[in-house]
């Protein structure tokens, strides 16, 4: 974690929610990462498991399939996608096993078991920000901190988190 380019773990939902483009706000956020990402600034990570997570919005929804294939495709440049290994696949169920009170589901503690691998200086999510549908008790954001050796921070996308950035005011 103490590389100079801050490295970065973008949960699933971060790209749905790109894709999607619901929440003004949250888009033009993950549209300032994404060029932090191209310049340099930061560098991604994401499972190989974002792939099956990414579904057309109907069911066999070819257009929405193909966008979803040239973002993917597109991010390559971006985004570092990695494997879901066996060491992974067994830390994600450890941490499914450990985890029982707060209903981790196993896309999650894979998504979770691979930044902890990689070591990453942040976890990106909205899970936990408006998790109602998936009744469960606090989502991944409320494991902020809790979990590996430095401890990971789950947090919700901003461009201005980092190294870089730490000690400044935010604008008002």
């Amino acid at each position: 974690m103490s590389s100079a380019v801050p490295l970065q773990y973008w949960d699933s939902c971060v790209f749905i929610e790109f894709l999607a483009r619901e929440d003004e706000q949250r888009v033009n956020e993950i549209r300032e990462l994404i060029r932090d990402a191209q310049a340099g600034r930061v560098r991604v990570i994401v499972s190989q498991l974002l792939r099956a997570e990414i579904v057309p919005f109907a069911a066999n929804d070819q257009a929405h399939s193909d966008i979803i294939d040239d973002f993917l495709l597109s991010a390559r440049g971006v985004v570092r996608f990695v494997d879901v290994t066996r060491s992974i696949a067994e830390d994600a169920r450890r941490l499914v096993a450990d985890r029982t009170a707060e209903r981790l589901t196993v896309p999650d503690a894979i998504h979770l078991a691979t930044a902890l691998q990689y070591e990453v200086d942040v976890f990106f999510t909205y899970d936990g920000v408006k998790d109602r549908l998936r009744n469960r008790s606090r989502g991944l954001l409320g494991l902020d901190e809790t979990l590996g050796s430095p401890l990971l921070k789950i947090r919700v996308p901003r461009a201005d988190w980092g190294p870089l950035f730490e000690g400044l005011q935010a604008p008002s």
